[in-house]
């Protein structure tokens, strides 16, 4: 394997987390629900005014993609092993978010929204169940043209070899990874995109048909993956499913139809196909399901006591986190799945997506023994951006940006 370690660059929406527990009263009094999500209105003015206010809550830097690249970032343990793409508002909130980041040793370029406010996100954690309200502000606005004209981000992504995108952008500027896509095939890099919410697939259909030929790796969870057959129409037929079965662990017969899900998103149209795309479905604590072309293989996630659970936020982002890390040194998807899933075990023991503060970690180590030079230190001379090859468009992909934020986004719930 390539024991150079590949750097990573994640597309996203960036909010600021504000965390606090909460009684079930209170949930009831603002009419939310335990694990629910949802996009904030006027009605929620009081529970942000509540946070603001609260001696114990806690701010951290999150959504999804951000939160996946923080904890990448953290277990390569090599500078400026990951980058961050996404837009804040010229605010304390923007500046806390860059901050934190740059300090886990993130490249986190400055893309300000002129007026709007940085996105936040109330976390309110009832017991081990958190409540999340998004209010997305300047972060669902993404310009697709900063790509090229942006002299640090155009570095950034000639720079990257494994490129992100949370489904979550499809809101913001799907232009954006259209062109992230491309330059991807061009190049010869691997292009990865997560489902992100069961809304997502259904909302942005036609642009999910038209960029699935190009994702080198998809994510999901159950939810999101019955989402997207339902959007698509497909007809499920999971007759012989356990024939693809390549592990000695073996399909448990609830989840025939989605194997049958997984293997048919592995298996649809792809502009590479000498790579076969990857599908990673999780199911929280049931196994995970790995998909190829034809192939299967089936991950019981690992046991963990309910006195040992903190909360659940950020366990979805963390398992992708473990698995991107794993991927940057060069690992095979099956030690990828199973890093992801330690890294989404130790997320469960801490609260919010908190990262740890000491570096003797057995995550850490594990991937430690992989490393030999490791991603360029800051001040090492970086790739250039060539704007004439760095970010090649093809006609086909060409679509207007969407500028308006669709009232139905919300945070990835598991």
């Amino acid at each position: 394997g390539d024991k150079r370690v590949k750097r990573v660059l994640g597309l996203g929406n960036p909010l600021l987390d504000v965390s606090d527990k909460v009684s079930d009263a209170f949930l009831r009094k603002h009419e939310l629900v335990r694990n629910g999500a949802c996009v904030a209105e006027a009605k929620h003015d009081p529970v942000f005014e509540y946070l603001r206010l609260s001696p114990t809550a806690v701010t951290i830097p999150g959504g999804s993609c951000l939160n996946t690249l923080r904890l990448a970032q953290w277990l390569c343990q090599i500078p400026s092993a990951t980058t961050y793409l996404g837009t804040v508002g010229n605010d304390e909130y923007g500046r806390i978010i860059r901050q934190e980041s740059q300090a886990d040793g993130m490249i986190f370029p400055l893309l300000l929204h002129p007026t709007l406010p940085t996105g936040t996100c109330a976390v309110l954690i009832a017991d081990k169940d958190r409540t999340l309200i998004a209010n997305l502000a300047a972060s669902v606005y993404f310009d697709h043209s900063t790509l090229e004209a942006n002299q640090d981000v155009c570095d950034a992504v000639v720079a990257s070899e494994i490129l992100y995108c949370e489904g979550f952008v499809f809101n913001a500027s799907p232009q954006a990874i259209f062109n992230l896509a491309e330059h991807a095939l061009v190049e010869k890099k691997t292009f990865i995109l997560n489902l992100s919410a069961a809304f997502v697939p259904g909302l942005h259909k036609h642009y999910w048909v038209r960029i699935l030929p190009y994702v080198n790796h998809l994510f999901g969870n159950h939810e999101e993956a019955f989402a997207y057959s339902a959007a698509m129409g497909w007809k499920i037929d999971s007759e012989g499913i356990e024939d693809h079965v390549i592990t000695h662990n073996k399909l448990a017969p609830e989840d025939h139809d989605l194997a049958a899900i997984a293997l048919r998103l592995a298996s649809e149209y792809t502009h590479t196909p000498l790579a076969p795309r990857i599908v990673v479905i999780t199911q929280g604590a049931r196994a995970t399901i790995l998909a190829t072309r034809n192939t299967l293989s089936i991950f019981p996630t690992p046991l963990i006591t309910d006195s040992e659970i903190v909360d659940t936020n950020g366990s979805g982002d963390a398992f992708v986190g473990g698995y991107l890390a794993m991927l940057a040194h060069g690992a095979r998807p099956t030690e990828c799945v199973l890093y992801g899933q330690k890294a989404a075990r130790e997320m469960l023991k801490t609260s919010g997506c908190t990262l740890p503060s000491t570096q003797d970690s057995d995550l850490i180590k594990e991937l430690s023994i992989r490393d030999t030079t490791g991603a360029p230190a800051p001040g090492s001379p970086r790739p250039s951006c060539n704007r004439s090859r760095a970010l090649s468009i093809s006609a086909s992909v060409h679509i207007a940006m969407e500028t308006s934020c669709n009232s139905k986004t919300a945070l990835r719930t598991s």
